[in-house]
C-alpha cells in the first residue's frame, strides 16, 4: 500500500463556480488530497482527457506561490462529454446528470469510472458475508466482491440507523456488521425464517471514503474520528482523516464545501468554491463524505 505522502498533494487553490457545480468542486478538492491516487495518475496522464485535465490541475498547483482561483470548465466539460457518451451507449436514465446541482457521492463515482478500474481499486473494500439461519443454525459464507460499480461503491455507507453503532465503537462496527433479516428462505430447513447476516471486513485499500446519510432533518451526528487503526494479519493499518465534503440544505438543493489538507505551511483549508481560507479538517454534523488515507 502507498501511504500518505504530502509531497504528492498540491498547494491550496480555489475553483470558480460559474453555475451550480459546487458538488463537483468539492469532490475534486477532496480527491486532490489522496496522495496515492495523484502519484499513480502522474504516470497515466495521457490515458484519457479526464485524467489529463485532472493531473494538469494537480501539477499546476504543486509549487504555486499563492492561492489561485481556477476555471473548472476544462475538466468539467470533458467529464460531461464522457457522461453523455456513456449514457448514449447504455440508454442510461441519468443522461442529464451533471447539468445542474447533483449528489456529490454519485458524481465522484462517475469520475472514478472515467479514470478507470485500476483507479477505483484505491477505494475498494471487500467483506466476507456469513448468513446463519436462526432456526437450523446452518451457516452460508458469501464473498462480497470489491465494491466497484455497485450501488454503494466506492463508499462505506453510514445510515442513520447505524449511527449509534459507529459512535459506540467505530472500528468494530466498520470491521463487523450484524443484521437480522426476517422472512428469509433457508435452503437447509426449507422454510421462511430469520437469518443473522454478518459482514466481516476482509480487504481495505489506501483510501477509505465514508458516506453519511445526512439528507434528513433531525439527523444524528456520526462521531467520525481523526484517526483510527484496523488490525491486519501482519500489522496494524493506521488511517488519518485527510478531507471531508460537507452538505448544507435538503435533498432537493443546498450547497457543498470541502475541508482538505494541502502541501504548505498552513496545511489545512476550507474550500468554498473560489473562497479558500485556513481551517481544520474536522468532521461536523454536515459532513457528507469523509476521506481517510493510510498513513
Amino acid at each position: 500500500m502507498d501511504k500518505f505522502n504530502i509531497n504528492y498533494v498540491p498547494k491550496p487553490f480555489g475553483i470558480k463556480n460559474n453555475s451550480c457545480y459546487c458538488y463537483f468542486n468539492s469532490f475534486i478538492q477532496a480527491l486532490a488530497t489522496c496522495s496515492s491516487v495523484n502519484r499513480y495518475l502522474f504516470g497515466l496522464r495521457e490515458r484519457n482527457i479526464v485524467v489529463k485535465n485532472y493531473i494538469d490541475i494537480i501539477n499546476d498547483h504543486m509549487r504555486a506561490a499563492s492561492i489561485r482561483e481556477i476555471e473548472i470548465e476544462k475538466i468539467k466539460n470533458s467529464y460531461s462529454i464522457y457522461l453523455k457518451k456513456t449514457a448514449a451507449k447504455s440508454n442510461n436514465e441519468r443522461s442529464a446528470f451533471g447539468r445542474g446541482q447533483e449528489d456529490a457521492h454519485e458524481g465522484f463515482l462517475y469520475l472514478l469510472e472515467m479514470m478507470g478500474r485500476d483507479v477505483c481499486s484505491f477505494f475498494n473494500t471487500r467483506y466476507l458475508q456469513q448468513k446463519i439461519c436462526l432456526s437450523c443454525k446452518k451457516r452460508d459464507d458469501v464473498l462480497v466482491g470489491d465494491r466497484y460499480l455497485k450501488e454503494n461503491s466506492p463508499f462505506i455507507r453510514i445510515s442513520q440507523d447505524q449511527v449509534d453503532q459507529f459512535n459506540t465503537n467505530f472500528v468494530r462496527t466498520l470491521t463487523t456488521r450484524k443484521e437480522i433479516i426476517d422472512d428469509y428462505h433457508c435452503e437447509h430447513c426449507l422454510e421462511k425464517t430469520q437469518v443473522l447476516k454478518i459482514d466481516q471486513l476482509s480487504k481495505v485499500s489506501e483510501v477509505l471514503v465514508f458516506c453519511v446519510d445526512n439528507y434528513i432533518q433531525n439527523k444524528k451526528v456520526v462521531n467520525l474520528p481523526e484517526k483510527f487503526s484496523i488490525c491486519g494479519e501482519k500489522e496494524n493499518m493506521e488511517y488519518m482523516l485527510v478531507a471531508t465534503v460537507e452538505h448544507f440544505g435538503s435533498l432537493s438543493g443546498g450547497h457543498y464545501i470541502s475541508k482538505v489538507m494541502r502541501n504548505d505551511n498552513v496545511g489545512e483549508y476550507i474550500c468554498n468554491d473560489s473562497k479558500v481560507v485556513k481551517g481544520k479538517v474536522l468532521p461536523t454534523q454536515n459532513t457528507y463524505l469523509a476521506f481517510y488515507h493510510i498513513c
